[in-house]
């Protein structure tokens, strides 16, 4: 809202009245009246809450934060066809979607083709998995996105859910590539937990290494921020979680999430946000890995993405604060060259395009960053 005082009478500027346009209202003394409004038939910004990069196109897809997916050409935005619907969005090695949330937020994981056709599993001879060992499907707290926490294939083609084994407590459990689930030995029957409410992100490396977006810090971590911000985690294929007290189990002390130790952590990588504590479970940030292992970090609080190679060394840092009149070089404002205000996602795509695609939230776009290199060597593979 805004106020013209200059005006006589002084003129109220209301935004988002019933979804659409501004509207101009006009104070009589009295009373108040409309008496106009701007943009009234244009298509209202959409929200871009994450952002998914086709691994076998140059299209992205984005969410709102609800059900609601968008697909765009990543290098000229121009809209594309995209059917699906989902709270979540993954693909497999040859490019098949997986979602989740369709219609609520007690569901399974179902698949589509290429084409967006219905591809079943092995398991069910369906395009749905099987229920979970303990007969339940998948669900989140009922908000924002419906607080399902993150969504992966691995490269064998195992599903990874981080979602929850009762209300409010959160795990990661896991199907094989038939879509058959798989029990594991942690809590609820799952292969990582318990977690965090509040945390959120689930990736998978080709060795089967399992991350998760944690909420707080390792102790040791000098200097890492407790309030908004968190951690990926890098867990073995045999899984972990968090413990009440340290065991005969290697892990971390834990400072700002659920207990104060985490059993079977190799590495912890900070920076992660946001994360937020105090109850709210639905604006969690989303890193994501590549081929090569390495990570990408969003971190809202800095207005930046982290670049880590899989020990958690920082190869590169990019952004700046900055509004949506910061798009690049031949914008209006050219500083900073790379702008955020709210990066709340990250999606890499095709390594081997050099292209990384990040949500920035706030300013209702999609960002596409392209990395460069200061020196290159190509050598023979025997």
């Amino acid at each position: 809202m805004a106020v013209d005082a200059t005006k006589d009478p002084a003129v109220i500027w209301l935004s988002n009245v019933n979804q659409g346009g501004i509207t101009s209202i006009e104070d009589k003394g009295t009373s108040f009246a409309v008496t106009g409004r701007l943009n009234e038939k244009s298509k209202p910004i959409p929200t871009v809450v994450k952002v998914w990069a086709d691994p076998l196109s140059d299209n992205v897809i984005t969410s709102d934060g609800w059900a609601g997916q968008a697909g765009f050409n990543g290098l000229t935005g121009e809209p594309q066809n995209w059917p699906l619907k989902g709270m979540e969005l993954a693909f497999d090695r040859d490019g098949n979607y997986y979602v989740y949330g369709q219609n609520g937020w007690h569901e399974l994981i179902t698949r589509f083709d290429r084409s967006f056709k219905p591809l079943p599993y092995p398991a069910t001879g369906k395009n749905i998995t099987t229920m979970t060992t303990r007969n339940v499907d998948v669900y989140g707290r009922y908000g924002h996105g419906w607080c399902n926490k993150g969504l992966w294939i691995a490269p064998d083609g195992r599903i990874f859910v981080y979602n929850m084994y009762d209300w409010a407590k959160y795990f990661i459990n896991v199907w094989d590539a038939s879509g058959k689930a798989e029990k594991g030995e942690r809590v609820g029957e799952g292969l990582v937990g318990p977690l965090d409410s509040q945390g959120g992100g689930v990736c998978v490396d080709f060795k089967g290494n399992v991350y998760v977006g944690m909420h707080g810090f390792p102790k040791s971590a000098a200097g890492s921020r407790a309030d908004g911000a968190g951690t990926v985690l890098k867990f073995p294929p045999a899984g972990g979680g968090y413990a009440a007290a340290k065991g005969d189990k290697p892990g971390m002390e834990w400072k700002g999430g659920l207990q104060g130790f985490v059993e079977g952590a190799q590495v912890a990588y900070t920076g992660l946000a946001p994360q937020v504590g105090g109850g709210c479970v639905c604006k969690e940030a989303r890193f994501e890995i590549d081929g090569y292992a390495r990570l990408y970090i969003p971190n809202a609080l800095e207005y930046s993405v982290r670049m880590v190679d899989n020990a958690g060394n920082e190869i590169a840092r990019f952004g700046y604060y900055g509004n949506a009149d910061s798009r690049g070089p031949e914008s209006a404002v050219r500083d900073p060259a790379i702008a955020f205000g709210w990066p709340m996602a990250v999606s890499v795509g095709q390594i081997h395009k050099d292209r990384i695609f990040v949500a920035d939230t706030l300013n209702h776009r999609a960002v596409r960053v392209e990395v460069g290199h200061q020196a290159e060597e190509t050598c023979a593979v025997p």
